[in-house]
């Protein structure tokens, strides 16, 4: 069995805890092959392995040590890509884990509110609309599936059928939780979520290699 590791990091403010979620992309390849073909058959599976809220008000540096750590002990199961919120103060995180990752990759992205994404000087962009619905498609197509026993499934879910898409006269939809409510496991997964897909196999088996 092959696997891909992706880590998805929401960075909270003074109102919103930060939040962790991990997905695990892995190849499966039949123990005997296709009496016709001869071919072993491969089946991928994406699977949500860890949610984690940190505590509200967790110093940035903390932060930092609580993700470094949880990527040393994925590496050890396959390769990791770290997937960070760099929105509003996600810049000085980025930085640090910049300066201490050795084996694993790290995606900045900045969540917008365009149509399209780009990547330029080693950020991406991401219209915060296509990592929700994205993320939305992948449970209902059921692509993606959840333990029950995780800890915080309940909240998860609870975010992702909250979560409403209102649409502006300039054409732009945006997506929010209840005045009341919170969406950092829902983007942390979505950002894991989408590096997923950006990486998922191309026609003929070629990988689409992220930048």
């Amino acid at each position: 069995m092959q696997s891909e590791l992706f880590i998805g990091l929401d960075l909270g403010q003074r109102r919103d805890p930060t939040a962790i979620a991990v997905i695990e992309r892995s190849v499966h390849i039949a123990d005997r092959p296709d009496p016709i073909t001869w071919a072993r058959e491969r089946t991928i599976r994406h699977e949500v392995r860890h949610l984690e809220i940190l505590p509200l008000g967790t110093p940035y540096t903390a932060v930092t040590r609580r993700t470094e750590r949880l990527c040393q002990k994925l590496i050890q199961m396959g390769t990791c890509t770290l997937i960070v919120d760099a929105t509003g103060v996600g810049l000085p995180v980025i930085d640090s884990l910049k300066q201490t990752r050795t084996e694993w990759r790290i995606m900045p992205v900045t969540i917008g509110h365009g149509f399209n994404q780009t990547h330029t000087d080693g950020f991406w962009r991401v219209p915060k609309r296509d990592l929700i619905a994205g993320l939305q498609l992948a449970f209902e197509a059921r692509h993606l599936t959840i333990s029950k026993h995780l800890k915080h499934t309940t909240d998860l879910i609870e975010q992702l059928t909250t979560m409403r898409a209102t649409r502006r006269i300039t054409g732009v939809t945006q997506y929010a939780s209840p005045t009341t409510g919170h969406d950092d496991l829902a983007l942390a997964l979505s950002l894991a979520w989408w590096a997923t897909e950006t990486r998922r196999p191309a026609q003929l088996g070629i990988p689409n290699p992220l930048p």
